[in-house]
């Protein structure tokens, strides 16, 4: 009794409905009071179910509203919902039945594909166990193969020793000793022989040196000539042509100088 009047006091009743409109639709419209749980609809009248009472009575504020085509008129719903549509009570009981089996059904499926991919997972793992054993019996196999390698080298390396002819060490024999010879007996000195004369050596001959021929005197006017190109040429003194020379090369360089001049004056003068 104290659950239907709870229920009472968050259901409200919609009249004059235009037939155009749903429940989805009307459950749309007065959404914005507040979160709405169902609605149903039935002919011009729908009545709608809130969450609490706080959204369903701001929902009294839209009669006279405008919905769709017509003017709908709101109110406190004298009834429940399962009251006012048993049909669709027990349609809805019979829809959420169906959605209880068909989420039974998804469970079921669930679980048997968790099933069945854990049991993948099992073979899978066991394959790869498996991969892994064999990998180990492999290592194994060919670790006791290097070991009956190693054995049969180093057997082989016995052999080979054994066979050979064992050297014997070489000492060497110690060195004797010799004892000190003796002191020779003293000899007596030989007899003195007279060795011939001996003959003084020969100086060579040296020839007599040449006499030494005087020149004749010359000329006291070519003494002098020659006196005067000797001292000349030691103090560098100018000649008379070296002047001559040096005044041409002067001469030149002015020339070309006064050139240039000119030249440049030409030029300057054209541009």
């Amino acid at each position: 009794m104290a659950d239907r009047k709870n229920k009472l006091k968050r259901t409200i009743k919609v009249s004059n409905i235009s037939h155009e409109a749903s429940e989805a639709f009307v459950l749309d419209f007065f959404s914005v009071c507040g979160p709405a749980l169902a609605c149903r609809l039935k002919g011009e009248e729908a009545v709608v179910e809130f969450k609490d009472e706080t959204a369903a009575k701001p929902a009294l504020f839209f009669t006279q509203a405008t919905m769709l085509d017509r003017q709908i008129k709101v109110e406190m719903s004298p009834m429940t919902i399962e009251e006012f549509a048993p049909e669709a009570q027990a349609s809805a009981s019979a829809q959420e039945s169906d959605d209880e089996e068909e989420a039974s059904k998804e469970h079921v499926k669930h679980e048997e594909a968790a099933a069945e991919e854990e049991e993948h997972h099992a073979d899978t793992n066991q394959e790869e166990e498996e991969e892994q054993e064999a990998m180990n019996d492999e290592q194994e196999d060919a670790q006791a193969m290097n070991a009956e390698d190693e054995v049969q080298s180093s057997d082989e390396d016995e052999d080979t020793t054994q066979d050979a002819a064992p050297v014997a060490p070489v000492h060497q024999q110690p060195s004797p000793v010799k004892a000190p010879a003796p002191a020779p007996a003293p000899v007596p000195a030989p007899a003195a022989v007279a060795s011939p004369a001996k003959s003084a050596p020969i100086a060579p001959a040296v020839p007599a040196p040449a006499a030494v021929v005087a020149p004749a005197p010359a000329s006291t006017s070519a003494t002098r000539v020659r006196v005067k190109e000797e001292t000349l040429l030691a103090g560098r003194v100018p000649l008379p042509a070296d002047d001559a020379f040096r005044t041409l090369s002067d001469l030149n360089v002015l020339l070309v100088v006064a050139f240039g001049f000119l030249l440049f004056l030409s030029v300057k003068s054209i541009f």
